[in-house]
């Protein structure tokens, strides 16, 4: 990969799919989903972009670190838990939600002006763009996420450098980040010690990691909506569709083990919090974004046009019913940062 002098040129650089570069621009492009499109890389990002990072070879041989089998991405059906079939609905109705603890997580990582933070499965942005007020002009926000269709939104929400890829191997030079953050991503991992045994590699000695994570309470409209999708697909299977799509959130509910594993990662410092937060929804607001949950993106799948409109029509009848318009709902959400020494 070629490299230029700058180490800041990416100020200046925007980092894309590159589906998103109209034929004939020679704009270079960065892929890094799945390891696809290994000679498209951006030669305006030296010291921030590698050519290829081995995540599972490094920790064969840390100390630390744990062998894992890495599966090859399916080529076949859409997965349904991929955020792109529902990234429009989610933009409308979830982002402004989540910049509520992801201004808080910034606030509690403090990065300084002109640093540069990575945000790992940046969505929307809503992370992304708060970090991106700390550092200013001056400084380097990079958000990352295996959705082209949520970095779409991203881009439109004014996120600059956006980069298509996953947790595993991500493309970046060790240290090259002053901070990295993962915002409601962790429980994501199916192998969560590989993802943030490279989220430590790439934040510099004396930087910080910062993840937000549910706290795990069913709050009366969860449970209306988990029962009246139940009704139709039965509890085993929806259960089941969400350890599949969420397969630590339950673990990374509990302060005490998401202290201990960032701990175990090599983080010091490590502040633990739980912060309960209130927004107010429309109910057809509410139920658009519980569709785009990995329940609803699970049963949108499993049901099938028609069974699935039967459903929706249920469970808006349900809510209706039972609570005033519009509802207000309270999240409560465990926010961590630590110093990796």
């Amino acid at each position: 990969m070629p490299e230029i002098d700058d180490p800041y040129a990416l100020r200046d650089a925007s980092v894309v799919d590159g589906g998103d570069v109209p034929p004939g621009q020679r704009e270079q492009v960065l892929h890094a989903l799945g390891g696809q499109g290994a000679g498209k890389q951006m030669a305006s990002v030296p010291r921030l972009v590698h050519r290829k990072h081995d995540t599972v070879a490094d920790m064969r041989r840390s100390r630390s670190g744990k062998e894992v089998n890495v599966a090859e991405p399916s080529r076949g059906r859409k997965d349904w838990r991929s955020y792109d079939t529902v990234a429009g609905t989610y933009d409308r109705v979830r982002t402004e939600f989540h910049a509520l603890p992801a201004a808080d997580l910034v606030a509690l990582l403090a990065p300084r002006a002109g640093g540069r933070v990575l945000d790992v499965g940046t969505g929307t942005g809503a992370a992304a763009l708060e970090a991106a007020k700390s550092v200013g002009p001056e400084g380097i926000v990079v958000g990352l996420d295996p959705s082209l269709e949520m970095l779409s939104r991203a881009r439109d929400r004014g996120l600059g450098r956006v980069v298509a890829g996953k947790a595993l191997d991500l493309p970046f030079e060790n240290g090259a980040f002053d901070a990295v953050v993962a915002s409601f991503v962790v429980f994501l991992f199916t192998r969560y010690e590989t993802a943030l045994f490279d989220m430590m590699r790439v934040v510099r000695p004396g930087g910080k990691v910062g993840v937000t994570t549910w706290g795990g309470t069913e709050d009366e409209f969860r449970r209306t909506w988990r029962e009246v999708a139940e009704s139709f697909v039965g509890k085993d299977l929806l259960k089941d569709a969400a350890r599949r799509a969420s397969p630590w959130e339950e673990r990374f509910s509990d302060p005490r083990h998401l202290h201990e594993t960032l701990r175990e990662a090599g983080l010091r410092q490590v502040d633990v919090q739980r912060r309960d937060y209130r927004f107010t929804w429309s109910v057809d607001d509410y139920l658009a974004g519980r569709e785009t949950s990995a329940a609803g993106r699970f049963l949108h799948d499993m049901l099938g046009e028609a069974s699935w409109e039967r459903f929706r029509q249920r469970v808006a009848e349900e809510f209706r019913s039972r609570f005033a318009d519009p509802i207000g709902d309270t999240s409560d959400v465990i926010l961590a940062v630590g110093v990796k020494t």
